[in-house]
């Protein structure tokens, strides 16, 4: 007799509330599956956008991210002042010294100016010229004197002023006002070989008791003074250094700004306030230049001559000597000169106009203008990096969901926190950094939570596993062995309840966030500019401490420790709760996979390292609650809550 299909009712596959079951595993399943592939998709994205969207440890460059466009903030080049010791023998043989000081840049002094007085007086400034200071695909450049002097020196607005007007420009100027007043400036005509000296001084022959012949310097007394001078024979001649004032440069405001950018380093090194000017006793280019007018014969142009052209006492000679070897430094930092030849003072002029070194016309600056070899397009002091401020969240969308989601949000906040703190200095940028680790892995842990404990579970079924593989030990190469093994795991498994793939949701989660937390420490301006116990955290630390700043080594190795601890306690506390419950075979097989985790630990500390100062920071941090994460999981999984809750074992 055939079975009536209305008895079908009565059976579990017609039960509504089972079929509703089936329909949520269903829908659970496709759910989860969009769920890991999006969080895959984010990881993907915010990984390659991390190397390929062009970011910068300097303030002013690259990506950055604000709140508002009214806190976008232009690039700012730190000078601090070095007082530099120049010994010279005077006249009666004796030692003697001066001391100078030098403006040098220190690029990992980068300067918030979160004024907003200031930036908007910026923003003035730059529309009176045409500029674009803070819009998108642009750059800035500024200067700020780190010194004591008070005429050199704005501690407030961060950036040097003079007369109402901010050494500053953008790329976008369509004019330039001279900030400083711009004077003559006068340099020794260089050379395009290191052969010749620029000045050479009157030399004489003597013979001593023993018939010995030497040569040395000439002393020539002053009839007046009755002072000892040196007789200077020869000078490659008299440059000037163009001044970009005439209306021809009216329309080439990166070359003004570059000559404006010269006059304030000569100001504060050999200006009438500077060290050097008290030495000298007069300005240095007017000095040279009454010397060089006040030859009589200027026809003589050769190296051979061994008459005096002019006098110079040994302390005059020992200044212009450093004010000639100082200014091709300093010429050829701002792209006067090329760097690669001033190092041994050899400087190429093969495309440059005008020296006349073998002629008497090279006594004459006018016959020997200097121009700077930058290209009028390049603005000088930008970092060539243009800056991309993102100033709202719509506009991070134009990056994508990883900076729409996550990268701008986790920005927002750490801009919130540090803008309203501004007293706490590198403070703020920590307790901005705590909270965004505390939220993140807050939020972490509340999603993966299950599959913390699916992959804690993992642990202790490695034992289990190891012993399945040492079973299969030398059927590798066997085909329907090696599906066997496959197979027993695989039941292993499914009678624990786990799904393997549920193990890696916590990295799947963890990892969009590290890129974005990495990103946004790169492209926060607070961030960068954050000085904190020493540290800039803008800066690369293994190349600081190769660079001999040994105040970042202590990051380095407190970083080293805790990736170290947060990676090797987990091993520990497996390894302490399964050493009574293993065979020596299954400890042989074990140490397969301990090699894989070694191999983990090892690139993940090396990733600690090569990182910057702000990111490891940030590491550190994590890597700290991560070890307490791992400890408070340990004690909680031997509670017998824990164990009548997340028991994943199937029921015989």
């Amino acid at each position: 007799m055939k079975r009536s299909n209305n008895f079908n009712y009565f059976t579990a596959e017609k039960d509504p509330t089972v079929q509703r079951k089936n329909t949520l595993k269903k829908v659970f399943k496709w759910l989860k599956i969009l769920f890991y592939t999006f969080f895959f998709g984010l990881t993907l994205t915010g990984c390659i956008q991390n190397f390929v969207v062009a970011s910068s440890n300097t303030v002013g460059n690259g990506i950055e991210f604000y709140n508002s466009k009214k806190d976008v903030v232009p690039r700012v080049n730190t000078l601090d002042a070095k007082e530099t010791i120049t010994s010279y023998v005077d006249a009666n043989g004796e030692t003697q010294s001066f001391t100078t000081k030098e403006l040098k840049g220190n690029a990992l002094d980068t300067v918030l100016l979160n004024d907003r007085n200031v930036l908007e007086k910026l923003r003035e400034q730059s529309q009176k010229n045409g500029g674009n200071f803070g819009e998108y695909n642009s750059l800035t450049s500024s200067f700020y004197l780190n010194v004591s002097e008070e005429e050199f020196s704005n501690p407030d607005a961060k950036i040097f002023v003079n007369n109402g007007k901010y050494l500053f420009a953008t790329n976008g100027n369509k004019t330039y006002e001279f900030v400083n007043e711009i004077k003559p400036i006068y340099v020794l005509a260089p050379l395009n070989n290191n052969i010749v000296a620029q000045i050479s001084k009157v030399t004489e022959t003597t013979t001593d008791e023993n018939g010995t012949q030497s040569v040395k310097d000439k002393l020539y007394t002053d009839e007046q003074s009755q002072e000892k001078r040196f007789g200077i024979k020869y000078v490659s001649g008299l440059a000037r250094i163009n001044d970009y004032s005439s209306d021809a440069y009216v329309a080439k405001p990166t070359l003004k700004y570059s000559r404006d950018v010269l006059q304030l380093y000569y100001n504060y090194e050999f200006g009438p306030s500077s060290e050097f000017y008290k030495q000298l006793g007069s300005d240095v280019s007017e000095f040279l230049k009454s010397k060089i007018d006040s030859i009589q014969d200027k026809t003589i142009v050769g190296t051979g001559n061994n008459s005096p052209l002019f006098y110079l006492t040994p302390k005059q000679y020992s200044l212009v000597n450093y004010y000639s070897n100082r200014m091709k430094v300093i010429l050829s930092n701002l792209g006067w000169y090329k760097k690669e030849t001033v190092e041994n003072f050899a400087i190429d002029f093969s495309s440059s106009k005008n020296f006349l070194v073998d002629d008497a016309l090279k006594y004459n600056a006018d016959s020997n203008i200097l121009d700077t070899r930058t290209d009028e397009k390049e603005l000088l002091g930008s970092g060539g990096t243009v800056q991309n401020p993102v100033t709202d969240w719509g506009q991070s969308w134009q990056y994508g969901p990883f900076y729409g989601l996550i990268v701008y949000p986790f920005s927002a906040l750490i801009n919130a926190i540090t803008n309203s703190l501004p007293s706490l200095d590198g403070w703020s940028s920590i307790i901005a950094i705590l909270v965004l680790v505390l939220l993140t892995r807050l939020f972490s842990l509340f999603i993966t939570f299950k599959a913390t404990i699916v992959q804690s579970a993992q642990e202790d079924l490695r034992v289990k596993k190891a012993a399945i593989e040492n079973k299969y030990k030398g059927f590798e190469n066997n085909k329907q062995m090696k599906m066997r093994k496959q197979k027993e795991i695989a039941d292993l498994y499914k009678k624990n309840n786990i799904n393997v793939l549920d193990g890696f949701l916590p990295q799947l989660v963890a990892m969009p966030i590290f890129f974005a937390m990495w990103r946004a420490i790169q492209a926060v301006p607070s961030i960068k500019a954050t000085t904190w116990l020493g540290i800039n955290f803008g800066a690369t630390s293994w190349r600081e401490v190769i660079a001999g700043n040994f105040i970042y080594l202590w990051i380095i190795i407190v970083v080293v420790i805790i990736q170290f601890t947060s990676q090797l306690i987990p091993h520990w506390l497996n390894k302490k709760r399964l050493k009574e419950r293993t065979t020596v075979a299954e400890v042989q097989a074990l140490k397969k996979s301990e090699r894989y985790q070694t191999i983990f630990i090892i690139v993940f500390t090396f990733m600690a390292i090569i990182f910057t100062a702000g990111v490891q920071v940030y590491w550190l941090f994590t890597g700290i609650w991560q070890t307490f994460q791992v400890i408070g999981l340990h004690k909680l999984r031997k509670t017998q809550w824990f164990k009548n809750k997340y028991s994943r074992k199937k029921p015989a």
